[in-house]
C-alpha cells in the first residue's frame, strides 16, 4: 500500500474553504492526492519497504505491482477541487486527437459534487449541436453558444472527453481525471491569471476536439453508489468503525476520504488524502468516513500500444 502526501495548487478560482480537504493557501484550487506524471507528482510512502519518493518513480520501478505495463504510467489523477469563481470554459483532448499526438489516451473525468455551484448549474455542451461554430464566435460571444445543466449536492457528474464543459462557483467536488492532463481553454471572462497577465486562450486545439453533441451527464449518488466508464471504476462507500477492503483485480486502486477519516496501520487518512492499494491485496480500514474507491481501467491497450511517457 502507498500512503500519499496531498499537495496544494493555488488558482485564480481558488477557495479558503480548500483548508478543510488539506490546503494550505487560501488561493487553493486543487488539492491534489492522487498524481504521478511529469507534471503532477505526488510523494508517496511505500508500507512495504518504507521507502519515500514520487508516485511516479515508484509505480515505474515496478509497474506490474500495481497492474500496469512497463511505461505506462498511473493512469489517473484525483483531487479535491474547490472554486470561488467560474473556471474557465474548456474542453479535453479526445483519444483519437491524443493518440495522433503521441499519447496513449485522452482526457476524461467525473465530479462528485459536495458542494453545489451558486448558480446550481455546470456549464454543459452547446446549445445547437448541429452548429458549426467558429472560433471568432468564442472569442466574442461565447456564453451564448454554451449550455448549461443544473447540479446539486450529491450529484455524480461525467464528462467525455470533447465535451464542452465548466464548474462554476460555489463549488466544491471530488475530482477524478486521466492522466493526460491537457486543457484547451475556450474562454476565460477577460480576467488576468495569478501573475497579473491574461491567460492563454486554446481556441483552435480546443474546436478539433469538441465533440457538438457531448454534454456533462449527471446522475444522483446516495450515500453509497458505484459506475463504470470507460476509463475508471468509482465506488462510493460510507465507513463506520471497522472495514476489510480488497483492492480489485486490475490497476491499483486509489482511495481518496471525502468525508471523515480513516486509519491504515499507523496511518491516519484526513478527508482530502488518498491510498494506493495495489490489486488483490487487503487493506484494513477504521474510522468514521465517506470514501471514493477509483480503479483505473486499462481500455487502451485495446485500440494502441503502449506509448512511454
Amino acid at each position: 500500500m502507498l500512503i500519499l502526501t496531498p499537495f496544494s495548487a493555488p488558482r485564480i478560482w481558488g477557495t479558503e474553504r480548500l483548508r478543510e480537504y488539506g490546503a494550505d493557501k487560501s488561493t487553493t484550487g486543487s488539492v491534489y492526492s492522487v498524481a504521478g506524471t511529469d507534471q503532477l507528482d505526488i510523494v508517496a510512502l511505500d508500507t512495504v519497504n518504507g521507502d519515500q519518493s514520487a508516485l511516479k518513480t515508484i509505480v515505474q520501478s515496478n509497474p506490474e505491482r500495481f497492474g500496469l505495463l512497463p511505461g505506462e504510467e498511473y493512469p489517473i489523477i484525483v483531487d479535491m477541487l474547490g472554486a470561488d469563481a467560474d473556471l474557465s470554459i474548456q474542453v479535453h483532448p479526445t483519444d483519437q486527437f491524443a493518440r495522433s499526438q503521441g499519447l496513449n489516451y485522452g482526457k476524461s473525468e467525473s465530479w462528485v459534487f459536495l458542494t453545489a455551484p451558486t448558480s446550481g448549474t455546470v456549464y454543459s455542451g452547446l446549445r445547437n449541436p448541429q452548429y458549426k461554430v467558429q472560433p471568432d464566435e468564442f472569442r466574442s460571444h461565447p456564453l451564448t453558444i454554451v449550455d448549461e445543466q443544473p447540479v446539486e449536492i450529491g450529484d455524480y457528474a461525467f464528462v467525455p472527453s470533447g465535451t464542452v464543459h465548466a464548474i462554476r462557483s460555489g463549488s466544491l467536488v471530488y475530482e477524478i481525471q486521466q492522466s493526460t492532463d491537457i486543457t484547451y481553454r475556450l474562454y476565460d471572462y477577460n480576467r488576468p491569471g495569478l501573475n497579473g497577465h491574461p491567460r492563454a486562450l486554446d481556441v483552435e486545439d480546443a474546436l478539433q476536439n469538441v465533440v457538438t453533441t457531448s454534454k456533462v451527464q449527471i446522475q444522483h449518488w446516495g450515500a453509497t453508489a458505484s459506475v463504470t466508464e470507460a476509463a475508471y471504476h468509482l465506488s462510493k462507500l460510507t465507513i463506520s468503525g471497522k472495514y476489510d477492503y480488497v483492492a480489485p483485480a486490475g490497476v491499483a486502486t486509489s482511495v481518496t476520504v471525502v468525508a471523515g477519516a480513516i486509519t491504515v496501520g499507523d496511518h491516519t487518512i484526513h478527508q482530502g488524502g488518498s491510498i494506493i492499494v495495489p490489486p488483490g491485496e487487503r487493506t484494513a480500514i477504521q474510522g468514521s468516513a465517506t470514501i471514493i474507491a477509483a480503479t483505473p481501467r486499462a481500455y487502451w491497450r485495446e485500440h494502441t500500444e503502449t506509448i512511454s511517457i
